[in-house]
């Protein structure tokens, strides 16, 4: 009795092993499927790299060229705004810059990078 006891948690053991490394098995796959769309779309984003404006604008997508300018950027977005807005937040990576409108009509304009994100803050 203990032995089929024994022999039948050790089954069970098994199994359920075996499930988890199944599952374990998709998981990967579904990741690995998942980086290669990624790897994909970066492909086909650097060959027609971007800078992307939110705010009062007309056109949100600006094509990227080697040194294009934040101010540049706004122009090409083609500003709405009645008012110069207040702060313009310029993301890279992730991280968020803010930037005072203020300088930037000053003459201290910032490189903008394929990618970035802009917006336009009131």
């Amino acid at each position: 009795m203990f032995m089929k006891v024994y022999l039948t948690c050790l089954a069970l053991l098994f199994f359920a092993g075996c499930t988890s490394t199944r599952k374990a098995n998709l998981k990967a796959r579904e990741a690995y499927i998942q980086g290669q769309q990624e790897a994909m779309a970066q492909v086909a984003e650097s060959k027609n790299p971007s800078v992307f404006v939110q705010g009062n604008v007309k056109n949100s997508k600006i094509p990227w060229t080697e040194g294009l300018t934040l101010s540049q950027t706004i122009v090409a977005a083609e500003y709405q705004g009645i008012t110069t807005p207040r702060t313009i937040r310029l993301v890279r990576n992730r991280q968020p810059t803010d930037i005072k409108a203020s300088e930037l009509l000053k003459g201290q304009d910032v490189p903008v990078l394929a990618g970035d994100q802009i917006i336009i803050l009131y």
